[in-house]
């Protein structure tokens, strides 16, 4: 475990370090319209959010496996990379609709790093954190092909959505109580301009 997170720090540092050397992206969006199929958007790449999904997924992957102190690790992990997320690239009108999305992420993140412990609590938060990706992701872009996932049992049937890396569903919400509850609903995919 040691190694495996070790190996993570090393691959974000180089990660971050490579990103602000990469040409832009952009997400190449297929709209299917058959029943039950996955929605494709396109939005711009961007290296400024790496950092932040890393430690998202991260909180997703420790709620998966029903772990309430990892995901509260992450949560702060989290909060401190919203604090000091560059605003400085977008036009104005972008910019103070992002502060508000990321100020209420921010909020979140701390919430589930507070609540360790209580880990109903913190997947409430992350469903509200993840509806904040979401709405982030479509104004700063993304640095790597993403799903949202769509669980429709959660939230007394009202449902919740997070992202993930694969197609594989693991949901965050119930664990191992309802691991593979879900279905992919949309894909963000990268694609060179």
């Amino acid at each position: 475990m040691k190694y495996i997170i070790i190996n993570l720090w090393i691959s974000l540092i180089g990660l971050g370090a490579f990103a602000q050397q990469i040409p832009p992206k952009t997400y190449q969006i297929k709209t299917i319209q058959q029943p039950n199929s996955i929605k494709n958007y396109r939005i711009s790449y961007s290296p400024l959010v790496s950092y932040v999904m890393s430690y998202y997924l991260a909180i997703k992957d420790a709620l998966v496996e029903d772990n309430s102190i990892i995901a509260a690790n992450y949560g702060k992990l989290l909060m401190n990379e919203f604090l000091k997320f560059d605003y400085s690239y977008k036009a104005l009108s972008q910019k103070e609709r992002l502060i508000e999305i990321i100020e209420d992420a921010c909020e979140r993140s701390e919430n589930i790093w507070n609540n360790s412990g209580k880990i109903e609590l913190q997947r409430e938060h992350f469903e509200n954190l993840s509806l904040k990706l979401k709405d982030m992701v479509l104004i700063t872009g993304l640095n790597d092909d993403i799903y949202q996932v769509y669980c429709p049992m959660y939230n007394n049937k009202k449902g919740g959505i997070w992202f993930s890396l694969t197609k594989k569903v693991k949901n965050p919400y119930f664990g191992n109580k309802m691991l593979n509850c879900g279905t992919v609903q949309r894909e963000y995919s990268v694609r060179w301009n």
